[in-house]
């Protein structure tokens, strides 16, 4: 009877060991995933900021005005500046949670292994979507946002977008329709930390105020 004890015993304390090594490997994992995006967010977005001055520096020389020129009003599409083969639209800025992140034109699960992405929508639109992983220094901290903190996001003809914080809200993953509504101007989202839910920001233009 002891030495079946015993073995269930070793079995409990090899199970448990594999257990806590398994969860150690996962959290080593993430956190070597999340300095890798913390350093590429951090290379690109000089570059990013640079494209977009030397952009709108262009425009102020051939008009005479430092503010962007959309001649055609209707075209709400995303102009975008290509850095090291990727596409991107602008970068997003949280001053509140000091964060300022480069966005990429079209989501997909590498990209955002390295910066936030746009999800949906458009600046011009009014029904702007970004997605980004829940890292510290990407949008984790979103969920500490409160209602009327600011957002901006500047895109890369150099036209500041101005936002405020109008709520937050949680949603399933196929809540997809009910993310892309439309029905705000910029919505924020990542995922929470059991990945079972999104963390949903919703922002109106400041603008409209």
């Amino acid at each position: 009877m002891k030495s079946r004890r015993s073995i269930v015993g070793i079995i409990c304390m090899i199970f448990g060991a594999a257990l806590v090594f398994g969860a150690l490997s996962l959290f080593l994992h993430n956190q070597n995933e999340a300095d890798a995006a913390e350093q590429a967010a951090a290379e690109v977005l000089p570059q990013l900021v640079q494209a977009v001055e030397e952009r709108r520096a262009d425009v102020a020389a051939e008009s005479g005005s430092a503010a962007p020129i959309y001649p055609d009003p209707t075209d709400t599409s995303m102009p975008e500046v290509i850095i090291d083969d990727r596409a991107y639209i602008g970068y997003v800025s949280i001053p509140v949670l000091g964060i300022e992140l480069p966005v990429f034109s079209a989501c997909s699960e590498d990209a955002l292994r390295l910066a936030p992405c746009r999800y949906a929508g458009t600046a011009k639109g009014g029904d702007l979507v970004l997605a980004g992983h829940n890292y510290v220094s990407h949008f984790g901290p979103i969920s500490d946002l409160s209602a009327g903190d600011a957002v901006l996001f500047t895109d890369v003809n150099g036209a500041v977008f101005h936002y405020t914080v109008a709520e937050t809200e949680i949603l399933p993953p196929s809540a997809v329709a009910d993310m892309t509504a439309g029905k705000f101007d910029l919505t924020l989202f990542t995922c929470t930390y059991s990945g079972q839910n999104r963390i949903t920001v919703r922002c109106e233009s400041a603008e409209n105020e």
